[in-house]
């Protein structure tokens, strides 16, 4: 089945947008959590 084969491919990027998209919503929890360390530090 020529199906079967093709769905490996589309659920591998399936995970790695997901974690990309993880990865950018941490990226951006961190971009906050530094711009607010400043008021802490000073």
């Amino acid at each position: 089945m020529g199906v079967e084969s093709r769905s490996y491919p589309l659920n591998e990027l399936i995970a790695f947008s997901s974690a990309f998209m993880t990865m950018k919503a941490i990226a951006s929890n961190l971009n906050q959590m530094s711009q607010d360390l400043p008021a802490y530090t000073q």
